[in-house]
């Protein structure tokens, strides 16, 4: 018995989402009553021959029916059913919640983020291929830099260059964001890589927003400290490099003929981020995605 394994690539969908983050906030300098629509979703979703996509709604019903191909318009009524509302500052560990850290009074406060904070949709995926592996092969995070001057004392920015009183500091809200794509049995994270001018994970309690943060606000470095340290993020990898497995489909085939996956997606602010400061309210985050199948052909 002579068996090869053949890798059989198929496109799964690349979607493009937009979103003004308006109510992007470091933890440290927190600003009520800051709000951010999402705009639009820019591009539509297909799936390659062989493989169907659908999407769930909040109860766990499909939202659209199975097809190759998804319209933007139904993956943004998706979110708005939702109920995503506003970005603001969030943080997780393994994306099974989400919390804020409110610094006010100098005091530090925990607290739940709502699902109207961070983005969440759900895709459900079905083939007729078993044992094929769902692979997370593309992720992009971009937007606009904006420019402000520091009005407040010197501080080091997230990068370790010193900003001096009336400098100007240029920053990207894309360094600020990060994508997970969540399984049953995997939780995947990405972020810019650090050749994007993004300072991964969480950087240093003592560059970015954090130092920025302590130059103004010093009698709560301590308890700001303590928060910080503890804070675990969600781990990250460069998918566009590594191409890792999101989830396997089964061995067996349903009554239907078909074997599925189901996958969460979720978009947020990463609020110990060093390169989420305040300034980067208003700008427009872009992101992108792609999946491939890669099917197992066994022959005798």
């Amino acid at each position: 018995m002579k068996s090869i394994s053949m890798k059989i690539y198929m496109s799964v969908f690349a979607l493009l989402l937009t979103v003004s983050a308006l109510a992007a906030t470091t933890f440290a300098w927190f600003t009520l009553g800051n709000t951010a629509q999402v705009n639009s979703f820019e591009g539509d979703v297909y799936a390659g021959e062989g493989l169907e996509v659908r999407l769930i709604d909040k109860n766990g019903d499909p939202f659209t029916p199975w097809s190759s191909y998804i319209a933007s318009t139904d993956i943004q009524d998706l979110i708005d059913d939702n109920g995503f509302v506003k970005f603001k500052a969030v943080t997780t560990e393994d994306t099974t919640s989400f919390t804020t850290v409110l610094i006010d009074n100098g005091s530090v406060t925990d607290g739940s983020a709502a699902h109207t904070d961070y983005i969440k949709f759900t895709l459900e995926f079905r083939t007729k291929q078993t044992e094929a592996e769902l692979l997370w092969t593309k992720a992009t995070l971009s937007g606009n830099n904006v420019t402000w001057v520091n009005d407040g004392k010197p501080f080091i920015d997230a990068k370790g260059v010193e900003v001096k009183t009336n400098d100007p500091v240029t920053e990207n809200v894309a360094n600020a964001a990060r994508i997970a794509v969540v399984s049953d049995t995997t939780v995947l994270g990405y972020e810019l890589p650090e050749e994007n001018n993004n300072v991964q994970d969480k950087g240093t309690a003592l560059v970015g927003a954090h130092s920025f943060i302590k130059s103004r606000y010093q009698d709560i470095e301590t308890d700001y400290n303590d928060a910080y340290n503890s804070a675990e993020l969600v781990g990250t990898e460069n998918v566009n490099t590594t191409n890792p497995k999101v989830v396997e489909f089964g061995d067996t085939l349903e009554n239907d003929g078909y074997v599925y996956v189901t996958l969460d997606v979720f978009v947020w602010i990463e609020g110990w981020d060093a390169n989420t400061y305040n300034p980067i309210l208003g700008q427009t985050l872009t992101a992108s995605l792609e999946f491939e199948l890669s099917a197992k052909k066994i022959e005798n």
